[in-house]
């Protein structure tokens, strides 16, 4: 339990970290001078320092805590089209959070249009990526998941999606890290997840790439980031009840493939030799071979402590807030 205290405090850190830096920038007028890329290199450094430090004062052998297992290739493909297949669902529950909150992704997003194309994949996806797979669902997933699978895949997920800091992207984040950490338990390999990840990020690098080089053909007679604001305004100002209808119709198409999705991650646990493993995480009381899962009753039931609290309504707070101003 002393483990998950501390990789709860971990948290506090960077939600307290993240608030500091928004007042003083923010309310105490001192400006930062940051280009969008620098930025976006900060928001990682601020994930991965504190990181690195709590390593070190906590004498943590990462090899130990992190599993780097190597994956065959074929299990890089199916995980590559569990992850085409999962986008549907993730863009439903995007869509719906689009409903009471704003969409602070694709304002990043329209001014970057000016990099490269390589820049953008390093910074928005190849980065990411690896850092906050490391972080997330190699730290704070593997810590958790002592206690429990399932409520370590939860608490990951709630961590993961509180760090994003705005409603929209937490709601979509929350089912990632949820997605991301059984991910982890059908390949044993943190390598899985962070492919997924490079996956899903670089998708939207490469939609925003597709639209600058459209507007560069004068498909549009504007330049591509204000084309990128209005296509956000836009689809702010459609009416409630064609949103509605549009997140039906994409809730149709996510319902088939995410069935899909779940008979290609059925085929990776096959693939990995954790069927049973899987099997035993959702029926704990169940025979397997020469094995028999229970509850350890003398550990604590839960994974949350004071801090976890105190570092979660922080940020509901904080999101609540800037969503308000």
């Amino acid at each position: 339990m002393k483990s998950i205290r501390n990789v709860n405090r971990l948290f506090l850190t960077f939600v307290l970290i993240y608030v500091l830096l928004y007042v003083v920038q923010t309310f105490m007028k001192i400006e930062i001078p940051l280009t969008v890329n620098a930025s976006l290199l900060l928001s990682q450094a601020l994930v991965l320092v504190p990181t690195g430090i709590w390593l070190v004062a906590g004498k943590t052998k990462i090899t130990e805590l992190v599993p780097f297992k190597k994956i065959s290739i074929s299990t890089v493909f199916m995980v590559i089209l569990f992850t085409y297949l999962m986008m549907p669902l993730i863009t439903v529950i995007n869509a719906i959070s689009m409903l009471y909150s704003t969409n602070l992704v694709s304002e990043t997003t329209a001014l970057m249009t000016e990099n490269p194309l390589w820049l953008n994949v390093l910074l928005m996806a190849v980065i990411p990526a690896i850092s906050e797979e490391f972080v997330f669902r190699g730290i704070f997933y593997q810590t958790y998941r002592r206690k429990n699978v399932i409520q370590g895949a939860i608490g990951c997920g709630i961590v993961f999606g509180l760090m994003h800091m705005n409603f929209n992207q937490f709601s979509y984040a929350l089912v990632l890290g949820l997605i991301f950490a059984f991910l982890i338990e059908a390949t044993g390999s943190i390598f899985a997840p962070m492919i997924a990840h490079f996956i899903i990020n670089n998708n939207s690098v490469v939609l925003m790439e597709l639209l600058a080089r459209m507007q560069k053909a004068d498909v549009f007679q504007t330049d591509a980031a204000g084309e990128s604001a209005q296509m956000i305004q836009t689809v702010s100002d459609v009416p409630a009840q064609q949103m509605a209808y549009m997140i039906v119709m994409l809730m149709i198409a996510a319902t088939f493939t995410t069935l899909m999705a779940v008979a290609v991650y059925l085929w990776i646990t096959r693939k990995c030799g954790t069927s049973e493993h899987i099997r035993g995480i959702f029926m704990p009381g169940v025979f397997m071979p020469g094995v028999f899962r229970r509850a350890d009753e003398s550990k604590p039931r839960t994974i949350v402590s004071v801090p976890f609290l105190i570092a979660a309504a922080i940020s509901i707070m904080f999101m609540i807030m800037t969503e308000m101003m």
